[in-house]
């Protein structure tokens, strides 16, 4: 069986036909898009000026503040102590620092700031030892530029790992089974102010 036979070649005129209908349905969407193309260069020109001409009106228009100024208060809290690493004291150290951040809010403009100013208190001990090992990273020529903590969160955390009690859950179990519990022979305010 012969195929060339069995298919019936498209006719030329037919091939002709649609292809002029093709071009002539192309012809006439590239005009279409060319009145779309012009509309939307018109719409933009109009936006543009439009968006000029509200800047310029906007400063004489808008109406003058209302909020009465407030007068400054210079508060002058106290720095954190300088920590020397001991784990009892790193909650009262970062609870100091964050007092002071909220107190001055104005001396930290950023999150970097706050741990840099942290770090200036951490001159003693195994807390001097941890935040040298912070700048060791960031002399590192890979790491130039980079800060070792990410912001404030980070350092905060990185800190709590190292500086904050171990085990305080078993600690204060501890305390509660043991001898240490009973007042004994100590007065109310001494026995009080152990918890």
């Amino acid at each position: 069986m012969d195929l060339s036979q069995s298919e019936s070649p498209i006719p030329t005129e037919n091939m002709e036909s649609r292809l002029a209908g093709l071009e002539s349905k192309l012809a006439s969407q590239e005009a279409k898009n060319e009145q779309v193309l012009d509309a939307l260069n018109t719409t933009l020109r109009l936006l543009a000026t439009m968006t000029q001409n509200q800047q310029t009106a906007l400063p004489q228009t808008r109406p003058a503040p209302t909020t009465v100024p407030q007068a400054k208060i210079d508060l002058k809290p106290s720095p954190p102590p300088n920590f020397d690493g001991d784990r009892h004291c790193g909650k009262g150290f970062i609870n100091a620092c964050q007092a002071y951040f909220r107190l001055r809010p104005d001396q930290f403009p950023d999150e970097q700031t706050k741990i840099q100013w942290a770090m200036t208190y951490m001159n003693q001990g195994r807390a001097q030892k941890w935040a040298n090992r912070a700048y060791h990273w960031e002399a590192i020529p890979t790491n130039v530029g980079s800060p070792h903590f990410v912001d404030w969160d980070d350092f905060r955390s990185c800190f709590r790992t190292e500086f904050f009690p171990l085990h305080s859950d078993a600690v204060a179990t501890n305390k509660l089974e043991g001898t240490s519990y009973f007042q004994s022979r100590r007065t109310v305010d001494d026995y009080l102010n152990e918890f």
